[in-house]
């Protein structure tokens, strides 16, 4: 099993479990907004980042590239 999510950066704040409802992209690491570097892929979230307080991406379902 693969987990696609952790390789595709671009993904992690649409599929993390930390990203808020609302309309502005904000999440419990950044609640005043998340940075440019983690939302366009520049950076991944599955190590530290900057001001994340210790808040790490967590995906909400692995996708089992096998299928």
């Amino acid at each position: 099993m693969v987990d696609v999510l952790e390789d595709e950066f671009l993904m992690q704040c649409w599929v993390c479990v930390h990203l808020d409802d609302g309309p502005d992209m904000t999440c419990k690491a950044y609640p005043e907004g998340i940075p440019d570097a983690l939302l366009n892929g520049v950076a991944s979230h599955s190590k530290p980042y900057k001001g994340d307080g210790g808040v790490r991406f967590t995906p909400r379902l692995k996708v089992n590239s096998d299928e």
